[in-house]
């Protein structure tokens, strides 16, 4: 029995569609609790937050579109199946802008690390610059092309190699990261399984390259074929995940003495000591400096009986003295 032609197009397109919907969600969630628990960031952050969930946004409504396109708006033209349609055709440069942003932030971080993680943070930047300029290629030569099939044999090594450097640069930085967390032990005894897993696995952008490299190897073995674009889809999606986790988590990270992002492989004894103690102080009324709360002053007295001679006499002295005052009746 032959098998259709559509589950290795078509078809793989629509199940990377409906898990990136289902982790779509989960980064509306993400930015919901962000700006719940994080409303005093600094502006650069929240910037930085909003384009993500910007081109996550449009980057999830374009596969949509596209399935919409072949699955409803031509499903009775045979031939609509391989030409190309703008919402497929722009989805390598909306991928690649969701990266650029995301693994970004990442950069800026492992630069901070030492000099040595400088290095692989400049290295995994070109890998990105790389990677961004193959994603205008693959556009422009989609929209030149608008034919699936000569679009797949002219980008055949493109797309691959695309995916590739997208791989390398979160394995640099996931490794890096992971090296850093692994010479701070203090969290060892404070962290339990999970909280260490989440971290090593989601928070250091680990599994996004993981599923880069399964994207790759899809795109290199099956090279006419769209296996590769549920993994570059749901990749695409964890990168928004990924950030808005790590940010939702310092405060909680850094209770239980997980940092990755203190400039140094230990994190600051002071600055540790200042996140406790804002984190102790969670959901405490706090008093503003223009509302000073009252001052409750509590003075002491004490009321000593000595007996002595002196005192004795200076106390019947007075006495006398106290009923000469009184007049006679």
């Amino acid at each position: 029995m032959a098998s259709n032609p559509l589950d290795s197009t078509i078809g793989a397109l629509l199940l990377g569609t409906f898990v990136s919907l289902i982790l779509y969600g989960a980064n509306c969630l993400q930015l919901y609790r962000y700006i719940r628990l994080y409303p005093t960031d600094h502006v650069s952050l929240k910037i930085l937050v909003f384009l993500v969930m910007l081109f996550e946004t449009l980057h999830t409504v374009a596969p949509m579109h596209a399935c919409y396109h072949y699955l409803v708006t031509k499903f009775f033209d045979t031939k609509a199946v391989q030409q190309g349609v703008w919402s497929l055709n722009v989805s390598p440069a909306l991928a690649t802008v969701c990266l650029i942003i995301a693994e970004g932030f990442f950069v800026r971080r492992v630069s901070l690390i030492g000099t040595k993680s400088s290095a692989v943070a400049l290295v995994a930047m070109s890998c990105l610059l790389a990677t961004s300029v193959m994603s205008i290629v693959l556009t422009v030569k989609a929209f030149a092309t608008n034919n699936i099939q000569d679009f797949d044999r002219e980008t055949r090594n493109i797309t691959g190699v695309d995916l590739l450097l997208g791989a390398l640069a979160d394995y640099l930085l996931a490794g890096t990261m992971i090296l850093a967390l692994r010479r701070d032990k203090d969290h060892s005894s404070r962290a339990s399984r999970v909280e260490v897993a989440t971290v090593y696995i989601l928070n250091t952008g680990f599994l996004t390259g993981t599923l880069q490299w399964m994207a790759t190897i899809m795109a290199f073995v099956f090279p006419y074929k769209l296996y590769w674009t549920p993994f570059g889809l749901i990749a695409t999606k964890l990168y928004g995940v990924t950030l808005l986790s790590v940010l939702n988590s310092r405060k909680h990270m850094a209770s239980q003495g997980i940092t990755i992002f203190d400039g140094a492989y230990r994190p600051n004894v002071i600055a540790r000591a200042h996140r406790l103690a804002t984190l102790e102080r969670f959901n405490v009324p706090q008093g503003t400096d223009k509302e000073a709360l009252p001052v409750i002053n509590v003075n002491i007295t004490e009321e000593r009986e000595e007996h002595g001679g002196n005192d004795y006499g200076s106390y019947l002295s007075s006495m006398s003295n106290f009923h000469k005052a009184i007049p006679q009746v």
